[in-house]
This record gives structure tokens, sequence and C-alpha cells, in this order.
């Protein structure tokens, strides 16, 4: 083969190569710029609790009834203040984020949770113009339990984590503590986050 050949299928190898690689990531950079994909789940005015009792809940850490841009996600003692209420939403039909979920305060359906992959920190973001990979949890498991009050229902439980957005990212995990006032956090490559008790509403 001269020279020339060989440059020419080095060229294809490289091309295809590249192809095969960004591939994985196809559609990865995609920002939200418009809720197509995203449907509303039931129930509305949901609680996520640290445990089934629901006593300590995930919370916003704010005292407004409209939840501002950029507010940490907290731990708090339940106490039924709508910033602790939260709406779950699905993407459906989507090519890369089919069966994610945004989840999205109540009191503010303009924003969701979000990863900032600077600091890791849980805060709730605008979803337009965001990045699916930003917002849209997968989820790493799912089940059902018996509500400790009420042996008819039954509570899910989930825990999420976000993907990487770029190939030199990780994945990270959703993470909460029994603890009054803790600040959520993203645990970097982990895909097994707390787990959340879905109460209704």
């Amino acid at each position: 083969m001269n020279l020339k050949k060989k440059i020419v299928a080095l060229g294809m190898v490289c091309a295809l190569a590249l192809g095969m690689a960004t591939s994985v990531f196809a559609g990865a950079n995609d920002k939200i710029t418009d809720m197509r994909y995203i449907g509303v789940d039931a129930p509305h005015g949901t609680i996520y609790g640290l445990d089934s009792s629901g006593q300590l809940v995930m919370n916003q850490s704010t005292s407004s009834n409209i939840t501002q841009s950029g507010t940490k996600v907290t731990t708090w003692s339940r106490t039924g203040h709508t910033s602790q209420y939260w709406e779950t939403w699905s993407v459906e039909g989507h090519p890369d984020f089919n069966n994610a979920r945004l989840i999205l305060p109540e009191s503010n359906t303009k924003l969701s949770i979000n990863i900032n992959r600077t600091t890791y920190a849980v805060n709730v973001y605008e979803i337009l113009g965001n990045y699916y990979r930003d917002c849209a949890l997968e989820i790493n498991s799912f089940y059902n339990i018996s509500d400790p009050n009420d042996s008819n229902k039954a509570i899910e439980v989930y825990s999420f984590y976000v993907k990487p957005r770029y190939s030199s990212e990780t994945t990270a995990a959703l993470m909460g503590t029994k603890t009054k006032g803790a600040a959520f956090s993203w645990q970097r490559g982990s895909t097994s986050g707390t787990k959340l008790y879905r109460i209704g509403a």
C-alpha cells in the first residue's frame, strides 16, 4: 500500500473512531428549549422523606412561597410548608433521557433539581436553557414498601443520579443525610444515591 492510500485509510479509521466516540454522548449536551418531552406525573404535592415516616424531608432552603433559582436543597423536619412539596415529571420519548425524572418545586415549576458540576451542590435551577444532563435524574433503584401508617397504601422508594455531560466527567448520585438543615450533595462516581421515600399528596 503506497503512502497516499495509507494516509487515506488512516483518516477513515480516525473519522470512524471519532464518530463512534461522539455517538456515545450524542445529544448529551442538549439544552431544554421546550417541554415537549416532559409530562407531569401524579400525584402532585409529593414529599420526599429520608425514611418511611417522612419526618425528615427534602426541603428547599427558603421561607418564600416562590422558590428562587439557585436555592439549595436541604433536609428539614416535615412542616407541610410549600417549600417541602415537589412535583415529579417524566421525560418520555427523548432518545437519550427516556424514563428520566425531573423533580420540580411545586411552588415554581419553572425550576428543577440541578447538578452544579463545579461545586457539586444540589440546588434548583431554571429548566429552560438548562442541559438535560444537569437536571434529568436517572433512577438507580425503585421499589415499593408498605406505608407504616396505612397498610392499604404503598410508598415508592427511589434513588437518583445524573449522567456525565462530557466523556471526561462521571456519574453523580443524589445524596442527603438525616440531619436537620444539612444540604444535599452529589457523590461523584456513584449511581447509588440516598433512598428517598415518595410520600403522596
